[in-house]
């Protein structure tokens, strides 16, 4: 076995030997140059009046740290609430399921 290995590695160098790679080393490189790419056209920036389209408007600093007063609604709170609750008790439910699921396996 150690024999068939030493045999396939010095078959390999053989042909890497022989395959010119000492020759394409020692050759220089072949000379680079740069050509400009001249467009036939020009390229133009076109206004979009459309009012589907977002706007960018500036802002006060001042008004940009200011903090929203947020929802007082009672409902809405307690929807949010629940929602937040019902995701983790199913988050609960998986994650056991899962782990039950692998025991068993």
């Amino acid at each position: 076995m150690l024999a068939a290995v030493r045999l396939v590695v010095a078959l390999a160098l053989v042909v890497a030997q022989g395959s010119g790679l000492p020759a394409a080393a020692s050759s220089p490189p072949p000379e680079q140059t740069v050509t400009a790419i001249e467009s036939p056209v020009e390229q133009r920036i076109e206004v979009l009046d459309s009012p589907d389209e977002q706007r960018v408007e500036a802002i006060d600093p001042a008004e940009a740290q200011a903090i929203s007063e947020g929802t007082k609604d009672p409902r809405n709170r307690g929807l949010r609430t629940a929602g937040k609750v019902v995701v983790g008790v199913f988050a609960a439910v998986f994650s056991l399921a899962a782990m039950v699921a692998l025991l068993l396996v």
